[in-house]
Formats: C-alpha cells, sequence, structure tokens
C-alpha cells in the first residue's frame, strides 16, 4: 500500500510572542501547516506582504494520491546558527513513501493506543508499550525478538547510539533507566529527588508517586535529556552514570523531547512543537494543521539532515498525519494520513520510517 498525501501549505505568524526567561528577545517564528503569511523586512525599512493559501486534500484510505508541498523562504531576525535566507521561492519537493508492513500489537484491554514511543538502535526497533508495562523489541523486517518488562509504567524511550543503549523512563518511578545492547540494566539515575517525589504524591492523593515525565532524548556526544512536566523543565545527564548537569526551563510543557541533526533540541506536545538552540530559547515554532484545523496533539519528532518529521493529529483518533518539514521549518509534504493516534517517529538502520501508531508499528520505505 502507498501512502502520500497532499498537505497544506505552511503558515507563518509573526506575533509578538510574551518574553520568558528562557525566550531571546527576537520573534521566534510561527510556521503552520496550512497557507504562508509572513511579513518581509526590507533594507529600505518597508515590509511586504506575501500569502499564499491552499487547502489540504484527505486522502481516501484506499487510495494514494501523489502530492508536492510547497513553501516559501523567509527573511527574518532570530537567533540563528546560520543566515537567514531570503525572499526567494523554494522548489517543490515530492516524497514517495510506501507502507511495507505492520506490526499490530495485541492491545491491553480495550486501549487502542498502548504504544507511546518508539526508538531505533542497530538492526532493531523499540517501542513503548505503556498499558503492558513492557518494551518491545522487534527486528527491522518487523518480527518480535523480544520484551523487556518495566512495571511501573514505561512512557518514554531513546538510543543512546554511542553505546548503541536504551534510556526509558516511567511514570511511576523517579529514576531513568539506561539499558545495554543486552537489554540488561547499564545503571539508573533520579531525576526528580525523593523527597519531592513523595510530597507529589501526598499532594496530588495519589495512590503511586507520579512525577510525569516528558519524553527522553540523547545529544550526539550522549548527554541524556529527561523532560519534567510538572516542573516544566528538561534537565541533561552525564552519559556515563547520569549525573546532573544542568536544568534549562522551557515555555512548552515537554510532553516529548527530540534532538535533531544540529543538536537542537525540539519540545512537542499540544497543538506545535518547539525547536530551541538547546539553551531554552525558541528559534521557531511549528503548529501543523490537518484538513483546515489546527493539530491538537503533536508526538515525539524525529529530525535528521533531510528534515523534521512531525506525527500530529486532531481530536479524533484516526485522523494522525506525518508532516515533513525542512531543518529551517519550512513545510515540505505530507507523508500520511489517516493514522491511529501517532505518537513517536523514528528510522531504522536500513532507511524505513516506523511509525508508533494505536497499537501498531508501521514500516514505510521511500520509493
Amino acid at each position: 500500500m502507498t501512502t502520500e498525501a497532499k498537505s497544506s501549505t505552511v503558515k507563518l505568524n509573526e506575533d509578538e510572542p510574551t518574553l520568558g526567561p528562557t525566550m531571546s528577545p527576537k520573534r521566534p517564528r510561527h510556521y503552520k501547516g496550512q497557507g504562508i503569511s509572513q511579513q518581509v523586512e526590507m533594507a529600505t525599512g518597508k515590509t511586504e506582504t506575501q500569502e499564499t493559501t491552499r487547502d489540504e486534500v484527505t486522502l481516501d484510505p484506499s487510495k494514494a494520491e501523489s502530492t508536492t508541498g510547497e513553501a516559501e523562504s523567509s527573511a527574518q531576525g532570530t537567533t540563528r546558527e546560520e543566515p537567514t535566507p531570503g525572499p526567494s521561492k523554494v522548489s517543490s519537493q515530492k516524497d514517495n513513501w510506501e507502507l511495507v508492513s505492520e506490526i499490530r500489537l495485541k492491545p491491553a484491554a480495550k486501549d487502542w493506543s498502548d504504544c507511546q514511543a518508539i526508538a531505533a538502535r542497530q538492526d532493531e526497533i523499540a517501542v513503548v508499550r505503556f498499558r503492558n508495562n513492557q518494551v518491545v523489541i522487534c527486528s527491522n523486517d518487523g518480527k518480535k525478538k523480544s520484551s523487556i518488562p518495566f512495571p511501573k509504567g514505561p512512557r518514554y524511550i531513546a538510543v543512546q547510539h554511542i553505546h548503541n543503549r536504551l534510556v526509558v523512563a516511567e511514570c511511576f518511578d523517579p529514576n531513568v533507566k539506561v539499558l545495554n545492547s543486552d537489554n540488561t540494566l547499564a545503571y539508573e539515575f533520579e531525576t526528580t529527588p525523593q523527597s519531592e517525589f513523595e510530597q507529589r504524591q501526598e499532594a496530588d492523593k495519589l495512590d503511586k508517586p507520579q512525577h510525569v515525565p516528558g519524553g527522553v532524548a540523547v545529544k550526539k556526544e550522549g548527554t541524556i535529556l529527561v523532560a519534567d512536566q510538572k516542573r516544566n523543565v528538561y534537565t541533561e545527564h552525564r552519559p556515563t552514570d547520569g549525573k546532573l548537569l544542568r536544568t534549562i526551563p522551557v515555555k512548552r510543557t515537554p510532553v516529548h523531547l527530540a534532538v535533531d541533526s544540529k543538536d537542537r533540541v525540539i519540545i512537542s506536545g499540544k497543538e506545535g512543537v518547539d525547536v530551541t538552540d538547546g539553551n531554552g530559547i525558541i528559534l521557531f515554532t511549528l503548529e501543523p494543521t490537518i484538513c483546515s484545523q489546527s493539530a491538537r496533539e503533536c508526538g515525539s519528532v524525529y529530525g535528521d539532515s533531510s528534515g523534521l518529521y512531525v506525527p500530529a493529529r486532531l481530536k479524533n483518533f484516526f485522523s494522525g498525519h506525518i508532516h515533513h518539514y525542512d531543518l529551517d521549518g519550512r513545510f515540505l509534504c505530507c507523508l500520511a494520513q489517516r493514522l491511529p493516534c501517532p505518537t513517536g517517529i523514528t528510522f531504522t538502520s536500513d532507511g524505513q520510517m516506523a511509525v508508533a501508531a494505536g497499537n501498531s508499528i508501521q514500516l514505510y520505505r521511500k520509493v
């Protein structure tokens, strides 16, 4: 089955955000998934407005249509590592992806969104099954190899590539686990002091202590990042033993964390995605739209040299899309539609795109 989709053009809003302790005095860019609306400040001081709009087409699930996504580059001051491009036209790009296999996992009771996070290491895919209290390991061709029990509610996962290790955060345990390539425990480390953990339990009147972790991610050199939704921060930890290095406040509640090929930290969750410089400063914001509606949730983003891959959905369970943006946040195309609650995306060592969706892992190959 070939899944190609036409998505809307990107919309750029330049509303001035309220400055906070983590934000740059310059304006971060806001990208939406429908239309482009941007102001280009010229050398003369004049402001020129460019706008294009196009409605997104929803595919018949039994058919796929080839599409192109267009975007225009922006010339806007912002905190960046490289100069912002001038107001030139970006050539259309077309990505063709084929659904080659789907790994269906038996749901826990009637929960149809058990696959909460996904990551890939050499020749393997690891997916978090929250309700089943386990991490399932599959080969790149979709065959289940093993499962790792996590009795305290595994929720987020990442790969530390320099050691081929898995990093797993659980809902009911303040300690993050780091697993060796053979899935044995390498070490674990605390992200929330036990005293604070117990205070939260008492204040929230919970039967189980819950520290509301956010996503986990790993930088190129191995530094581990762990988000905390309760405190609205993420923490950085030494790769060898998990020792706390620093705490970074963030503006958006960090439901998911990712690190792209430029070592930028990407925070995603309700309604959008913030791409930051790694110090809490927002470079630009992505706000995907689906069928002219703003996305309700964005899953864990994957970023490499080819761009940013964003899973998003509306309230409807089967409204999930995968959107592809370039490294500057310009919309390129929609890769897949009508996915059941996509929560995460990764790429396998053999180049497949793997998506955690509902109670399955969907594997796509570029054609």
